[in-house]
C-alpha cells in the first residue's frame, strides 16, 4: 500500500474527533499572518479578482507590504522608477508578475521566517517549493491545461505540510527528520512511521482551515499519487507531481530526502499523445527549468 493510500485510510477510518483535534492543533500552530496567505490564494483563484483587491489584502499586513515593495524595487526586477505602493507595483510589473511575487512573499513571510523548524532545512525546502512552482508553471504553459498562476501557487504550497508539521509538532517532527536520515527513506514514509500522518494530509487540512477550493486541496493531497484520485479532474495533481520530480531532477533545493523518480507514466500522458513525445517534452522542460535555476536561487538570496 502506498503512503498516500495510508493517508487516505487515516482520513477515512480515523474517528472524526481525531481529525478535528489534529485540525485544531495545526490551526493553533499557524502564524497569525498565515491567514493573509489564504486570502491571497482565494483572490488569485477568483478569475474576476482585480489587482486592487489583491493589494487591499496585502496592505492589512504592513511588514509584508514592506517586504514586497523591497523586492519589487530590487535589481532583480529592474524597475527604473521607485515603487512606493502595491498599486504602483501592479502597474509597473504587471498583474501576472505581482500575483507570483505576492504569493511567494506571503508564504515565505508567514512560514519560512520562523525560528521553529524542528530540523527542517528551511532554505532548501523553500527553494524546492519555488522550483516546483516554476516547473508546474512551465508544464501549464506547455500543455495549456490550466492557468499558470494557479499551478504556480499550488506548486508553492505542495510541501507546506512539512513546515506546518514542524510548527505544530516540533519535537516529534525532529524525529521524522532523524528517521529519514537514519533509515534512508522518503520523508513521507518517515512521517507515517513516526506520526501515522503525512505532509500531504496536513496540506489538505491547511486548505480546509483557509477555506480554499477543493481542486487545490486535492492536488496537494495527491501530488505523490495523482492516479489514485477516486473521481474528478486529476490534471492539477498530475502537473504538481511532474513538477516535483522535475525539480528533484534539476536538484533545486532540498525536499527533505534525496530520492529522484521518474513521474508516473499515467501522469506523463498529459505531455503528449505517445510515450516518446511525452518523454521528449519532459526532458525539454527539465532543461528549461535548469535554465531558470540560477534565477530561482538568486531571487531567494534577496529575500
Amino acid at each position: 500500500m502506498s503512503a498516500i493510500e495510508d493517508a487516505e485510510m487515516v482520513n477515512e477510518e480515523t474517528p472524526h474527533d481525531f481529525i478535528e483535534d489534529l485540525k485544531r492543533s495545526v490551526e493553533k500552530g499557524l502564524p497569525t499572518s498565515s491567514y493573509i496567505v489564504g486570502e491571497v490564494i482565494k483572490t488569485i483563484y477568483d478569475e474576476s479578482s482585480s489587482a486592487n483587491e489583491l493589494a487591499e489584502i496585502i496592505e492589512r499586513d504592513p511588514p509584508l507590504t514592506a517586504k514586497i515593495l523591497k523586492i519589487a524595487n530590487s535589481t532583480y526586477y529592474g524597475s527604473s522608477k521607485r515603487i512606493t505602493s502595491l498599486q504602483r507595483a501592479v502597474v509597473t510589473l504587471g498583474f501576472a508578475t505581482i500575483k507570483e511575487l505576492v504569493t511567494t512573499m506571503a508564504i515565505v513571510h508567514s512560514f519560512f521566517k520562523t525560528d521553529s523548524t524542528a530540523g527542517v532545512d528551511r532554505t532548501g525546502l523553500w527553494l524546492h517549493s519555488v522550483g516546483t512552482a516554476k516547473a508546474s508553471q512551465i508544464i501549464s504553459v506547455q500543455t495549456g491545461i490550466t492557468r499558470p498562476d494557479i499551478t504556480y501557487t499550488i506548486g508553492l504550497l505542495h510541501d507546506i505540510g512539512k513546515i506546518v508539521l514542524a510548527l505544530s509538532f516540533p519535537d516529534i517532527y525532529r524525529k521524522v527528520i532523524e528517521y529519514t536520515q537514519e533509515k534512508n527513506v522518503r520523508i513521507i514514509q518517515a512521517e507515517h512511521a513516526v506520526l501515522n500522518i503525512n505532509h500531504c494530509m496536513i496540506g489538505k487540512i491547511l486548505c480546509s482551515i483557509w477555506e480554499l477550493p477543493e481542486t487545490l486541496s486535492t492536488a496537494i493531497l495527491y501530488h505523490h499519487n495523482p492516479l489514485d484520485i477516486p473521481d474528478g479532474d486529476s490534471n492539477l495533481a498530475k502537473i504538481i507531481h511532474i513538477g516535483d520530480q522535475m525539480c528533484r531532477k534539476a536538484e533545486i533545493g532540498n525536499p527533505g530526502d534525496t530520492f529522484k523518480f521518474d513521474p508516473e507514466p499515467g501522469a506523463l500522458e498529459i505531455l503528449g499523445d505517445s510515450a516518446k513525445v511525452a518523454s521528449e517534452t519532459y526532458d525539454g522542460m527539465i532543461n528549461k527549468l535548469l535554465g531558470e535555476k540560477e534565477e530561482i536561487e538568486g531571487f531567494f538570496s534577496g529575500l
